[in-house]
């Protein structure tokens, strides 16, 4: 119809304004809106919920403005206008006989929301409300600082004659989460097999990939929701998973790799003539290391000249060798030059010191920004995904 005003409905995106706890927020919305903190908890999932229709565009903006004051996001959404109505057709209606105007009135009442005095009903003839399911509009004062700088508007009641009013002046989405079984076994057998694929990539290409991560996160989170899985909840459980395959799949790949070289040790050393001149070179350097001053550049002249270090000059050796030969190879030396072990007895204690190697610290010494960085996206994949796409 021309001339009819264009009606909008306002929704929570359910982000907090920069700056805001969730804490404050909520206790906020809380007072502003007049509802309790179950019902408020329900903006505050991550997901968009709608908070009135049909509203003029003074109304849609103080209610954004009350959104804006208690720290949370909204969008403003266009309604498409309905057909207006036909005007009842008119009828001849029978002149009231004395007998009928002499009959008791029939009893009015006033509807608590259009304001129209009409019969007593259940539902307003008028607005469509039913009386006394209807709580009044939400309060132009608040009882908080924040609530009076920003009251929500009292807005149109949009429940027809099948439908019941929204309570508090509020529609609100009552879509229950879900986490259950099935699509928690789903999410778990995806993290299994991606720690183990993890560990398959790693081991056959002799690096590990970080995008691999960000793939786990992808399967666990699609496999619980492929079954059912969604909501805050499940969304916290998919990124638990995740990190967990990956972290796995990095201890496996770590595994695979010590009892690699200790199976390439056990199958090469024995009393070859490479693996005698190893333990003869080795010997005299835990000599040599025994002998020296104490000095830092007797140190870096011994790392140079017996290959402890990549540099060609004793001002090149870095901190770094110097800090791993003291953590890895000083002590082998001085247990050679201490203990004087034969061929076989270096031989075990060569194969038993590589499989004590902790496994945690070979994660943690390959452990950089990147791998943090893949990790993170990984679970931040699992949880988006797990708890399902924004309403």
């Amino acid at each position: 119809m021309p001339g009819e005003q264009l009606k909008y409905t306002v929704e929570v995106t359910g982000e907090l304004l920069e700056g805001r706890s969730a804490d404050e927020a909520k206790a906020a919305f809380c007072a502003t809106f007049n509802v309790d903190a179950t019902r408020a908890d329900k903006y505050f999932q991550g997901r968009a919920r709608v908070l009135q229709r049909h509203l003029d565009a003074k109304q849609a903006n103080t209610y954004e403005q009350a959104l804006r004051s208690v720290g949370l996001t909204s969008r403003r959404v266009p309604e498409q206008p309905e057909e207006p109505k036909k005007a009842p057709a008119l009828e001849l209606v029978a002149i009231e006989s004395p007998a009928q105007a002499s009959e008791p009135e029939q009893a009015l009442m006033v509807c608590p929301k259009c304001q129209t005095t009409q019969p007593r009903a259940e539902q307003c003839g008028e607005c469509g409300i039913f009386v006394k399911k209807y709580t009044p509009p939400i309060a132009a004062e608040a009882s908080t600082p924040r609530a009076r700088s920003a009251p929500a508007p009292a807005a149109a009641d949009t429940a027809g004659p099948d439908e019941e009013p929204a309570a508090a002046a509020m529609v609100i989405d009552e879509s229950p989460d879900s986490t259950n079984l099935p699509s928690i076994a789903a999410a778990a057998a995806a993290a299994v097999a991606g720690a183990v694929l993890w560990m398959l990539i790693a081991v056959n290409a002799g690096m590990e990939f970080g995008i691999v991560a960000w793939g786990i996160g992808g399967a666990v989170g699609i496999a619980s929701v492929l079954l059912g899985g969604r909501g805050q909840a499940n969304g916290i459980l998919c990124g638990a998973l995740a990190l967990a395959a990956i972290m796995g799949g990095k201890y496996l790949t770590a595994e695979a790799m010590k009892n690699e070289v200790v199976d390439s040790l056990s199958q090469h050393m024995g009393a070859s003539a490479e693996a005698v001149a190893l333990y003869d070179e080795l010997r005299e350097d835990a000599q040599l290391y025994r002998e020296l001053d104490g000095s830092d550049a007797a140190l870096r002249h011994f790392l140079v000249t017996r290959s402890y270090s990549e540099a060609d000059s004793e001002n090149g050796v870095s901190e770094q060798e110097i800090a791993e030969f003291n953590e890895y190879d000083a002590p082998t030396l001085l247990w050679i030059d201490q203990e004087q072990p034969s061929f076989e007895q270096w031989q075990a204690q060569t194969v038993e010191s590589i499989q004590d190697y902790s496994s945690a610290d070979i994660i943690a010494a390959d452990f950089g920004f990147l791998s943090a960085l893949f990790v993170i996206f990984g679970i931040a994949t699992a949880f988006r995904i797990g708890r399902g796409a924004v309403e």
